[in-house]
C-alpha cells in the first residue's frame, strides 16, 4: 500500500500507467451502461466517472484488484438501478462544455502541476453540467461521484500523514488537500443534504492528519455542516412521523421517505441493513469486508477509524430511514464496504505469496482471478434478468 492515490509525479507514461486501471474500468463500465444498460449518455458518463474514482480509491492495492473492485461497484444491484431511462440531453453543448472542462484541467496541470486541484475543478464543472441538465440538484449519480472522490482524498490524506512504518517517512499534510476536501464536501451538500453524514469522518481525518489550517477554513466547514444539517431536518424529519414508533411502522410495513427517531433500536432494522449489505456485496464479500476492516485497523489505525466512522454515520441513517430507495441512498456505504473487501483480498494475496515462497507457483494470480469472478457474476445476474 505504498502508492499515492493522486500521484502526479514522473513522466507522462508513468502517470498514464498509474491511471490505467481507473480509465480501463471506467471505459468498460461506460460501454456496459450504454448498451446492455441502455442508459442516456450523460448519466452513463457520470456513472462511469464514479467507477474511475472508485478505482483510484483502490489503486494502492495494485492494478488488477483496483479494476476488479471498481467493477464490483459498477455491477452491484443498487448502482445498476441507475441505468436505463430516456435520453433528453442535447449533446452538442455538453460536448462543448466537456472540451472547456478538459482545457481548464490541462491549464491547471501546466501552470500549477497539481493533479489534485485539476481533478476537483473538473468535478465542480461536471456538477454544474449535471445541475444545468436536470434543472435542479439532488442527483444520485453526482452524490455517488462526490462520495467516491471524497473517500479518495480522505484516504490519501491519512496515508500521506500517517503511513505504516514500512511505507517510508511521514509527509506533512498539505493545506491544499484539506481545501480540496472542503470543496468536495460543499459540492456534495449542495447536491443533497445527506452528504453532511461525511462531516464526522472529514473532521476526524483533519484532526488525525494534524494539517495546519486557517481559522477561516474551520468557519467554512462549520457553515457547510450547518447548511447540510438544515437540509437534513427540513427534508427527512417530519413532525408527524419523527416520533412514530419504529416497531409499529415495521409491523405495518410502512414505507416512508422520513426518519423515525427510534429506528436504530429495532432489531428488524438491523437485519434489514445487513440484508442490504449482503445483497450488494454477497455473503462472501460481506465477510471479506469485515476481515478487511480488521486488517486495515491494525496496519493503518487512523484510516480504519475514519472509514469506520463514515460507514457508521451512513449505517445509522439506514437504520432510521424507512424510504423505499434506501439501498440506493446508501451507495457510500457500499463503496466503503468494497474498499474493506479489497483490503482483505490484498492481504490474502500477500499471505499466499509468502506461503508459496520460491515454489514457482503464483497464487496471487489465482486470488485475483477468484476476486474477478464477483463482478462477472453480478453482471451476468443483471443480463439474465433483461
Amino acid at each position: 500500500m505504498k502508492q499515492r492515490l493522486l500521484s502526479a509525479e514522473g513522466d507522462p507514461f508513468q502517470r498514464l500507467r498509474h491511471w490505467s486501471p481507473a480509465l480501463l474500468g471506467g471505459a468498460l463500465a461506460l460501454v456496459v451502461f450504454l448498451f446492455p444498460g441502455e442508459t442516456p449518455e450523460l448519466r452513463a458518463s457520470g456513472m462511469a466517472l464514479v467507477i474511475v474514482a472508485t478505482a483510484m480509491l483502490l489503486r494502492r492495492f495494485g492494478s488488477a484488484l483496483a479494476l476488479c473492485g471498481c467493477l464490483v461497484l459498477a455491477f452491484s444491484p443498487a448502482f445498476w438501478t441507475q441505468t436505463g431511462g430516456t435520453s433528453r440531453q442535447d449533446l452538442l453543448p455538453l460536448l462543448a462544455l466537456a472540451l472547456l472542462a478538459a482545457l481548464v484541467v490541462l491549464v491547471l496541470l501546466r501552470q500549477r502541476g497539481s493533479l489534485l486541484l485539476a481533478a476537483v475543478v473538473a468535478l465542480a464543472l461536471f456538477s454544474l453540467v449535471f445541475w444545468w441538465q436536470q434543472g435542479q440538484a439532488d442527483s444520485l449519480r453526482l452524490t455517488a461521484l462526490a462520495s467516491a472522490w471524497l473517500l479518495v482524498l480522505l484516504v490519501d490524506l491519512l496515508q500521506r500523514s500517517l503511513p505504516h512504518p514500512d511505507d517510508g517517512e511521514v509527509k506533512a499534510a498539505e493545506a491544499s488537500h484539506a481545501w480540496a476536501i472542503l470543496i468536495l464536501l460543499f459540492i456534495g451538500v449542495a447536491n443533497t443534504p445527506l452528504f453532511v453524514l461525511f462531516v464526522p469522518a472529514v473532521f476526524s481525518a483533519l484532526l488525525l492528519s494534524r494539517v495546519r489550517l486557517a481559522r477561516g477554513f474551520w468557519l467554512l466547514l462549520l457553515f457547510v455542516c450547518l447548511f447540510g444539517l438544515y437540509g437534513m431536518v427540513s427534508r427527512y424529519l417530519s413532525s408527524e412521523w419523527w416520533l412514530y414508533p419504529a416497531a409499529q411502522a415495521a409491523e405495518e410495513g410502512l414505507v416512508l421517505p422520513w426518519l423515525l427517531a427510534d429506528g436504530w433500536r429495532e432489531a428488524a432494522r438491523w437485519l434489514t441493513l445487513l440484508e442490504i449489505v449482503r445483497d450488494q456485496l454477497s455473503i462472501p464479500g460481506s465477510l471479506l469486508a469485515l476481515f478487511g476492516l480488521s486488517r486495515l485497523s491494525r496496519w493503518y489505525p487512523a484510516t480504519g477509524i475514519v472509514m469506520l466512522l463514515a460507514w457508521g454515520c451512513w449505517a445509522f441513517f439506514g437504520l432510521t430511514y424507512f424510504g423505499r430507495d434506501i439501498a440506493v441512498l446508501l451507495l457510500p456505504l457500499h463503496m466503503i464496504g468494497i474498499f474493506w473487501m479489497t483490503v482483505a483480498v490484498h492481504a490474502i494475496r500477500a499471505w499466499s505469496v509468502r506461503i508459496a515462497g520460491g515454489s514457482g507457483f503464483r497464487p496471487d494470480r489465482a486470488v485475483t482471478g477468484i476476486y474477478a469472478l464477483l463482478p462477472l457474476w453480478l453482471l451476468l445476474q443483471h443480463l439474465s434478468i433483461q
